[in-house]
This record gives structure tokens, C-alpha cells and sequence, in this order.
């Protein structure tokens, strides 16, 4: 069971417990992949929420012939292509478009933040390449399995996806029509400094910028 219900105070609850304050981001994905062996397939469920247009979108696929580890770095790239060509209508304004990418896959999350070298799945990971020279800017956070509504529900979502493609059930409760989304802002950002990179928000005391990692001299 999860930590936190779904309500408009959902995202904010879970931002505070993040410290990701306002500001350091633009674009939220939730996601999940699901795989058992190569000869079955995999499916992935992804929630998106974008805090410039206040949209949120659930997307929802498989794959035959895949694996787990593919599905769980899959789920994102999938659902930043939707995001850019669907959302965006292939055009980043106001770059760069930050986005926090939370997995319960640690070799996904270690990969993403260059940890760890990407040696599997390199494909997927050049593609994350292009999207940052289109204006997208990655992070990558690894929470535990099913500590939010929306990776439980991704969880679920990408099971299903993987015994069938075609022909999904949703579950009853429809989390994803509920948009987790306050104007209230969790303390003020306009005097706070900024990355001289990426001119994203940041605390006075923070050594190294909580998105691109640039430290100021």
C-alpha cells in the first residue's frame, strides 16, 4: 500500500518529502516496466504531469521480445516522445525543460545519472542524448516499489500491459483523471539564486545545482 493518498495535495506532499522545490521542474514522470522472460514480452505504464501546462497523461504499452531492465528504461523514453510530440508540438520553449524521472529501478536510475556506465539498452539511452539537445534537461530519482498512487497504479497497469497488449483492463479506480496539482507553492523561489547554467531555482546553500550538477566557482 502507498504512503500517500491521492488528492490536489498529493504532488506537493511528495515534492516536500523530495526537497524539490518550485521551479526545479517542469516535468514529472511516474513510471514503471514489467517483464518476466524474453519469450513473453513486456509491458509499461507511465504517468506524465507537466507543471507549465498543468496537463497530465497516462500512457500505457508493451513490446514482445524484451526484457524487464528494457521496459523500465523503455516506459520514459515512450512517454518523452508523446510528451514532445504530442504535448509540445515538437518545439521546447524556454529551455531547458526539467525533468525529474522517478524509478524503482536502480540500475535505471544509477545509468541515468551516469553512475553506473550504460552498457545495456544503449539505443534507449542515445535517444535520451537527442532529447537533451532538443532542450530537455534529466534526473533521475529512485524511490522504493510502489511508495506513490501513481507507480502503484503503474505497476498494475504495466502487468496487465505485458500478459495482453491488446485489450487492457483498467482497473476500477481511474487515479490517472485526478490531476495531483496545488498553486500552492511550497515557499518562494523568486529571491532565490540560480544556476548560472541552467538557470534553475536552488538553496544558498547548495554547492552543486540539483539538476545539472554544474558548481559555481
Amino acid at each position: 500500500m502507498t504512503s500517500l493518498k491521492l488528492s490536489p495535495s498529493s504532488l506537493n506532499e511528495f515534492l516536500v518529502a523530495q526537497k524539490i522545490l518550485p521551479g526545479q521542474w517542469d516535468l514529472l514522470l511516474f513510471g514503471d516496466g514489467s517483464g518476466l522472460k524474453w519469450e513473453t514480452g513486456g509491458g509499461f505504464a507511465c504517468f506524465l504531469m507537466d507543471g507549465r501546462t498543468l496537463r497530465r497523461d497516462l500512457i500505457i504499452g508493451g513490446q514482445t521480445r524484451t526484457t524487464v531492465s528494457r521496459m523500465e528504461l523503455g516506459v520514459y523514453t515512450e512517454a518523452i516522445a508523446y510528451h514532445f510530440y504530442r504535448l509540445l508540438d515538437r518545439v521546447v520553449t524556454n529551455a531547458p525543460y526539467r525533468v525529474w524521472i522517478f524509478s524503482d529501478s536502480e540500475l535505471t536510475v544509477k545509468c541515468g545519472n551516469k553512475e553506473y556506465h550504460r552498457k545495456t539498452n544503449v539505443d534507449l539511452w542515445q535517444s535520451f542524448d537527442i532529447w537533451e539537445e532538443r532542450g530537455y534537461l534529466f534526473r533521475f530519482r529512485w524511490v522504493p516499489r510502489n511508495s506513490t498512487p501513481f507507480h502503484e497504479l503503474a505497476d498494475r497497469l504495466a502487468g496487465k500491459a505485458r500478459v495482453a497488449l491488446t485489450a487492457l483492463q483498467l482497473p476500477a479506480e481511474q487515479l490517472y483523471t485526478y490531476m495531483p496539482y496545488t498553486e500552492e507553492k511550497v515557499g518562494q523561489t523568486a529571491a532565490l539564486p540560480q544556476c548560472s547554467k541552467c538557470r534553475t531555482p536552488k538553496l544558498p546553500t547548495d554547492k552543486q545545482c540539483p539538476i545539472c550538477g554544474h558548481a559555481e566557482k
